[in-house]
């Protein structure tokens, strides 16, 4: 009987403490509609994000690549945190490179500039280029997103450049036949520990004897290259950036000749010529027509004596002079220089040094120091030299900078 009793009383006093909170509570329930509604709860750890998705998508169509002034970028824009890729595959040469970084601000951008380091290995060459941006949440979960498009990048033409870089080029037909162009900005300014990248330029030109690079003859991309093959025929072919045109017979009956020495306006014309050594030793000049069809002028003597050198490399103007110049080797290792008087002719030699037989070849390599001045590269079994202009009739040569890359296995081959 007393335990009915006290639950009876439990339960009265519950119903009491009940009436009183509803007295005191009740009112502030009911607020009105003026009042400010509640703040939501705080996320969970399990809320679901949106997919992933892209807001805003920038990439120049057209790069002015060499052009002063702001770097351009490509841009994309996500409405969360994003793990991007990017692959930029240059169509002529199929050359590739892929970068992978984090949009921690949903905004992610690339620059598309020379002093990116992004460039290193692909070298910003010119022409078309297809490009493939694909992104993944941050938890790398759900669909991700891809977008991909093209651009195009200019540059304009310089000499000795064969692959459409903007640097100029060491051109090197090895022993198979193949010709490559060897960017003389990674032999020059590429560590030891880097990759050199040559372009393959072509594979077949083991068939012929004496090869030269003239200048651009014809008013294509790049510059040209002749190759005298054994019957004596002589070949042009037109650069056109990564590549050749077919080639084109230039004449018969160059047999004569032991030496073609090109690249060298000697004539101020604007246009590379060509020189060719006979096997009596007398040096002829062939100026430019500035048409491919019929390239060459009439030859013109110069002189004779020339049988004394084994090497005669055009390097265009060294000190100064009206003209394109020489540099030629004699059998003691003695350098000399000739200068250029716009005519196709030169002026009595000038002692450059000794020492020079240690070298297998020598091509010019433009200027790349930037004083106006082309400049020198020396291949040998004892390395590779590069000879900065020093702007000087007496002396035209800096003291040589050796190269981290040497070509030492291209010794054999044939360099200009």
């Amino acid at each position: 009987m007393k335990q009915h009793t006290s639950r009876r009383r439990l339960t009265a006093a519950a119903a009491l403490a009940a009436a009183t909170a509803a007295a005191v509570t009740g009112p502030l329930l009911a607020a009105p509609a003026a009042l400010a509604a509640p703040a939501p709860p705080a996320a969970s750890s399990d809320e679901v994000l949106p997919d992933l998705a892209v807001t805003l998508e920038d990439v120049p169509s057209v790069l002015d690549f060499d052009s002063p002034g702001d770097i351009a970028y490509a841009n994309w824009e996500f409405n969360r945190p994003a793990w991007v890729t990017l692959t930029l595959t240059h169509t002529a040469s199929g050359k590739q490179r892929t970068i992978s970084d984090y949009a921690a601000g949903t905004v992610w951008s690339f620059p598309l500039r020379a002093n990116s380091d992004w460039w290193d290995g692909l070298a910003g060459y010119s022409g078309e280029y297809t490009w493939k941006m694909t992104a993944e949440n941050e938890e790398r979960t759900g669909p991700g997103v891809e977008r991909t498009g093209t651009l195009t990048l200019d540059r304009p033409a310089k000499k000795r450049v064969f692959d459409s870089n903007g640097f100029e080029d060491v051109l090197v037909r090895d022993t198979a036949g193949q010709l490559s162009a060897y960017d003389a900005n990674q032999l020059l300014f590429f560590g030891a520990n880097k990759q050199l990248t040559p372009t393959v330029l072509s594979t077949e030109w083991s068939g012929y004897t004496l090869t030269t690079s003239t200048g651009d003859l014809g008013g294509t991309a790049t510059d040209d290259v002749v190759g005298m093959d054994a019957d004596g025929t002589l070949w042009l072919h037109q650069g056109e950036g990564q590549k050749f045109l077919p080639r084109t017979k230039v004449g018969t009956g160059w047999r004569i000749y032991n030496q073609l020495i090109g690249g060298s306006d000697l004539n101020a014309d604007g246009r590379g010529d060509l020189l060719a050594r006979d096997t009596s030793g007398v040096l002829w000049f062939y100026a430019s027509t500035g048409h491919t069809d019929m390239p060459f002028k009439p030859r013109v003597k110069i002189g004779g004596g020339w049988q004394i050198y084994n090497q005669i490399t055009a390097t265009g103007d060294l000190a100064g002079a009206t003209g394109g110049d020489l540099v030629a080797r004699d059998a003691e290792g003695v350098l000399w220089l000739y200068l250029g008087k716009d005519d196709g002719t030169f002026t009595a030699r000038r002692l450059v040094g000794g020492g020079w037989q240690q070298f297998t070849g020598l091509a010019p390599i433009g200027d790349m120091n930037g004083d106006g001045r082309v400049d020198l590269y020396a291949v040998g079994p004892s390395g590779g030299r590069y000879y900065a202009s020093a702007n000087s009739v007496n002396g035209p040569f800096q003291p040589a900078t050796p190269l981290s890359h040497q070509l030492d296995a291209l010794g054999s081959g044939t360099v200009f």
